[in-house]
């Protein structure tokens, strides 16, 4: 029977040390698992503000984009305009050939007539002799009739030099459009550029994250497993608990009765020193006050 306490005694003990290693062993295991929890976390802060920022560019990118587009088409317009002119402008070239060609047209007719201009105000305003005068005339006569109608051939060159205005002011504004274009487009490239690169630290920081989080899983399936030995070792401790509170009770219960029994034998031999006169100890007067 004792002995079979004795091993009750031994089990509790037994338990409770168990109990005592579980407890700093889920320590240990709460704060590994803690750790990677919170270097996770920061990698997933870091993650979320660089998607934050991944999504700026994306929209700077896509309106740029579509500027780019808008402009492109912008462009297109100019230029097909510019080519409209241009077949005109050709046809009025061929127009002013045929035209030199038939009134038998030589040269530049506005050089020519810029030369008369200057002989006539040569005659008109210089004091020259009536032989030179008489030069000066035949070679305006010349230049005349290499001229042709000078009215008719006018009109071709105004519409020509019309033309090639309009063609001047357009190829400017095609011009304008495609250095927006090429300003926009690289400004949308390094856009592009910046979010590639956030995507690609986020794909690192991703590969971290899930590294750090099954670490964090691993000690966390580490600390239920162990959390549920330490319940299953409590419900066994509390088992065992109830007899060992048992067992204690009767010890104690026995340790009174014998100090009782002390007591009273004590007693008894204090009462038989005072029936037969003897001479009473300090020991049997504070056994006689009890």
């Amino acid at each position: 029977m004792v002995e079979d306490k004795e091993k009750i005694f031994d089990k509790f003990k037994e338990k409770r040390n168990d109990i005592s290693k579980i407890r700093l062993s889920l320590n240990t295991i709460n704060e590994q698992k803690e750790k990677f929890y919170s270097e996770k976390e920061k990698i997933s802060n870091e993650i979320r503000k660089l998607i934050g920022e991944i999504k700026n560019f994306k929209k700077k990118r896509d309106k740029l984009t579509k500027i780019v587009k808008t402009k492109k088409i912008e462009k297109e317009k100019y230029y097909k305009q510019i080519s409209e002119k241009i077949g005109e402008f050709s046809k009025l070239q061929a127009k002013k050939r045929d035209f030199f060609a038939k009134n038998n047209i030589k040269g530049d007719p506005i050089s020519i007539r810029k030369q008369i201009d200057k002989l006539e105000l040569q005659v008109e305003t210089e004091a020259i002799s009536f032989d030179k005068e008489q030069k000066i005339m035949k070679i305006i006569r010349d230049l005349r009739s290499k001229s042709g109608d000078f009215s008719k051939v006018q009109k071709v060159l105004d519409e020509l030099n019309k033309l090639s205005k309009e063609i001047d002011v357009l190829k400017a504004k095609e011009k304008e459009f495609k250095k927006d274009i090429k300003k926009n487009a690289k400004e949308s490239q390094n856009e592009h550029e910046s979010m590639i690169k956030l995507s690609k630290q986020v794909d690192e920081l991703k590969s971290q994250e899930k590294e750090l989080f099954d670490k964090f899983m691993k000690f966390k399936n580490e600390f239920n497993e162990e959390n549920k030995n330490l319940k299953s070792l409590l419900t066994d401790l509390g088992k065992i608990k109830g007899s060992v509170d048992v067992i204690k009770n009767e010890r104690k219960k026995n340790i009174e009765r014998k100090k009782e029994m002390t007591i009273k034998e004590k007693k008894d031999m204090v009462d038989k020193k005072i029936k037969s006169g003897q001479k009473l100890t300090t020991e049997d007067f504070l056994v006689f006050q009890k």
